[in-house]
């Protein structure tokens, strides 16, 4: 797990903290959403390192995997990305308490070049206690970028290596993205997609370690097809084109999670309220306010702000994602009650209607009833919050 935080930067410390590292770079990436990234480490002792990295969503917290590859594999996989990676200079010091200060400084003598300074800890209780004042670096690390978008080295890679693209879109048009309601967007959105159900199965990682538990049982993504999508713009009276798509409409992106206790519907909501990066534009709590038939679920459209150019134009860009939460006995009843919505001549559909209510009703006590065993068998309300 790397746990760390993140500063911009101008020129090097210039307090004289102890140099235990000095490394010239350079990395480039085959993926930016997840992150698979090579690098090329040379110390200034004369090794030279080449490292594979795997990093899953996340902003402060998220998992890293690295391999140590061949010379020869990585120059390979440089070939196959086939665009200048990013150079960087890393200096490592030692501060007082024991901590490590890590500043780069990126693409020198180019117009974009920048420095930025990290510190990784052992924990994300030690991540947000630590303050800069305590090493006497108030004045250096004042400009905090810790999970806010468009601040990452995939960000920049993005901006520089394929500006206001998405880094898996074709370089010249084709008929998928001219043809698509989605225009030349559609790449970004399986990118958008893969990032939030990274974030959200992070988050299930994180809180089984933890509790010995996942915090949902089912995780389902979709974009709207471009069939449903025309036929939505259609209904709703609106030109088929990306800005309906993609800015009128909002569930172009969709997220269903189905939990096994109500409580963790509401731990995942404050979870993805407590991002930077997510704002929520609506929000309507039908599992305290159920609709009139019975149905239940909680439904949020959330703007992401990520790492590509959006419908308005904006870089970093926003794009709406809507996400469903259910129990299992929500779940169950919405494919049921579903079915009924689309079934034609139900010759006995009100007393259909009746009795589904009725379930609804029995099945919203029963999540009710086995949310408070869980807090008996574990002693104490096991809301978690995020």
């Amino acid at each position: 797990m790397e746990i760390e935080r993140k500063w911009m930067v101008k020129g090097w410390p210039e307090k004289a903290f102890p140099l235990l590292f000095e490394y010239q770079m350079r990395q480039g990436y085959l993926s930016v959403t997840p992150t698979v990234r090579i690098r090329e480490e040379a110390s200034n002792e004369g090794d030279t390192d080449y490292i594979l990295c795997f990093k899953s969503a996340g902003t402060l917290a998220r998992k890293e995997i690295e391999l140590s590859i061949t010379e020869d594999k990585f120059h390979q996989l440089e070939d196959l990305i086939g665009l200048p990676l990013i150079p960087k200079i890393r200096r490592t010091f030692l501060l007082p308490d024991g901590s490590r200060l890590e500043v780069n400084h990126v693409d020198e003598g180019q117009k974009t070049e920048f420095w930025y300074a990290e510190i990784e800890f052992p924990t994300v209780e030690a991540a947000l206690s630590w303050k800069p004042d305590d090493a006497g670096l108030a004045a250096y690390l004042d400009d905090e970028v810790t999970g806010q978008p468009g601040q990452s080295m995939g960000a920049y890679w993005i901006q520089t290596r394929h500006p206001g693209l998405p880094d898996t879109e074709p370089e010249t048009p084709n008929e998928d993205t001219e043809s698509s309601v989605y225009g030349k967007y559609k790449p970004a959105l399986k990118l958008v997609m893969d990032s939030m159900t990274d974030r959200i199965r992070a988050y299930n990682d994180s809180f089984r370690s933890r509790k010995g538990e996942g915090i949902y049982e089912h995780l389902k993504a979709r974009i709207k097809s471009e069939e449903s999508m025309r036929e939505k713009c259609r209904r709703k009276g609106l030109p088929e084109t990306p800005d309906s798509a993609l800015n009128v409409i909002t569930d172009a992106i969709g997220l269903r999670i189905v939990t096994r206790f109500i409580d963790d519907i509401y731990a995942i909501i404050d979870h993805l309220k407590a991002s930077p990066d997510l704002a929520v534009v609506t929000e309507k709590d039908y599992i305290r306010n159920a609709k009139p038939n019975g149905y239940r679920s909680y439904h949020m459209i959330l703007k992401a702000a990520v790492p590509y150019e959006d419908i308005r134009g904006n870089f970093p860009g926003e794009y709406y994602v809507e996400i469903q939460l259910r129990t299992i006995a929500m779940d169950m009843w919405a494919s049921l009650e579903h079915q009924l919505k689309y079934k034609q001549n139900i010759s006995n559909a009100p007393m259909i209607t009746s009795e589904l209510k009725r379930c609804a009703d029995e099945l919203a006590s029963c999540d009710v009833s086995m949310q408070t065993i869980r807090a008996l068998i574990n002693g104490s309300d096991t809301r978690e919050q995020s």
